[in-house]
């Protein structure tokens, strides 16, 4: 008889989550399908009736990109979260670089308590590799969870704007790096570099800004790209009342 580790319960329960997803789905374009259908079988004179349609499919398919895009996003995140994650397991235990900055400290302190061959007792605490190790791992976990849990909801708007995807892909990308020059940093190995698939990333990148350009356009927005210079306000420039006037003259004192 097998017991089931937490890790296995998860993909399980993140198996039928996106089994239900996927069903949810299904049955809003089968509904959409259906009225689609319908006001096709019907015989009007309406002339806005095909503009009708025609947005109701836009708006559908925004809908279901939107929500591919969205458990895309989360398995970028957390493939991200994972690799940080257990790059702070590497951490934890420590190098032969740590133990050798360990030793010198620890010989230049008792160098500096035993000057002149007199007892001197420093200052400074005696070093504690267990604790400081752990002090280390508990940062970079602390610094992580944070980053991650505040980053990773900037997908929740509905409709997306263009920060939105930005501030996603801005985490994932300065994410990768940061991680990577941590341990860089410290001297480790980086065995978790193949867990950051910079394809996959330019993809969802590429289909949200397809997503973008056509709900922006759904809506009359326009996106930064589009905004041409004289697209601004230039009428009234509101520095034109703090300049000098040429003609004006300063009294005299």
């Amino acid at each position: 008889m097998t017991t089931s580790t937490p890790a296995a319960e998860q993909r399980a329960a993140e198996r039928v989550a996106k089994r239900s997803r996927r069903d949810a789905v299904a049955e809003k374009r089968a509904a959409v399908e259906a009225y689609l259908a319908s006001m096709g079988s019907q015989q009007t004179s309406e002339p806005n009736n095909e503009v009708v349609v025609d947005e109701t499919r836009g708006e559908l398919w925004r809908k279901e990109e939107r929500t591919i895009l969205v458990e895309e996003a989360g398995f970028l995140g957390r493939s991200l979260y994972r690799a940080c994650l257990r790059s702070v397991n590497v951490l934890r235990p420590g190098n032969q670089y740590d133990e050798k900055d360990f030793k010198a400290r620890e010989e230049q302190q008792y160098s500096e308590d035993h000057a002149g061959g007199a007892v001197i007792f420093s200052m400074e605490p005696p070093v504690n590799r267990d604790n400081e190790l752990q002090s280390r791992a508990d940062y970079y976990y602390t610094h992580m969870r944070e980053n991650y849990n505040s980053d990773s909801q900037c997908l929740d708007r509905d409709p997306w704007k263009e920060h939105d995807v930005e501030v996603f892909l801005h985490f994932l990308r300065t994410g990768e790096k940061r991680r990577r020059y941590v341990l860089k940093d410290y001297r480790f190995k980086d065995p978790y570099r193949s867990m950051y698939d910079a394809e996959r990333i330019k993809q969802f990148e590429t289909r949200a800004a397809d997503l973008l350009r056509d709900t922006y356009e759904a809506n009359g927005w326009l996106l930064q790209s589009d905004i041409k210079p004289e697209d601004y306000d230039t009428e009234h420039d509101p520095d034109f009342d703090f300049e000098d006037d040429p003609e004006e003259k300063l009294p005299k004192v």
